[in-house]
């Protein structure tokens, strides 16, 4: 790489509400053993009870209580999650390096070298960069702004780390 490229940030309560979506986001092969559990479990409660109607009214119920918890208890408990955790509301410094990724805060710094990163994740306003399967870095599209090559961090990421999951 050329000169290292760096840009400064602040994680707000909506890009920690939405990069933790992000994260929580089931993997194709869970949709897959959800779906299927779920279409089990209309099959075996309509043949057990022979009343199919009840059993789709039991489903409606399941699915409002899940879109429920997924749109408003889930991003509640987020937010309230981003106002305790003062350590979120520090600038924060990304630096794009030759041996890996570099993040530094007022609290201390982490350079994440590539051997060293599980995995990546992205969407067009986020990119998530992982050390454990549930501990990340996040890198806002907003940083763009600033100069910063989101397209040249996801290609370090996919040369050195591998592909999105």
């Amino acid at each position: 790489m050329s000169e290292p490229m760096q840009a400064r940030y602040h994680i707000t309560e909506r890009d920690y509400v939405r990069a933790t979506t992000l994260h929580a986001r089931p993997a194709p092969f869970q949709w897959a053993v959800v779906a299927t559990a779920m279409i089990g479990w209309i099959l075996i409660m309509g043949v057990m009870s022979h009343d199919w109607t009840s059993v789709y009214g039991d489903f409606a119920g399941l699915a409002v209580v899940l879109l429920v918890f997924r749109f408003i208890i889930f991003p509640l408990s987020l937010r309230r999650n981003y106002r305790q955790n003062k350590m979120l509301h520090h600038e924060i410094t990304v630096a794009l390096l030759d041996e890996g990724v570099q993040f530094t805060a007022p609290d201390g710094s982490a350079l994440l070298l590539w051997k060293n990163i599980f995995k990546w994740r992205c969407n067009d306003d986020y990119v998530l960069i992982y050390q454990m399967p549930r501990l990340f870095h996040l890198v806002p599209g907003s940083v763009a702004a600033q100069g910063f090559d989101m397209a040249r961090l996801k290609a370090a990421l996919t040369q050195n780390v591998g592909a999105a999951k």
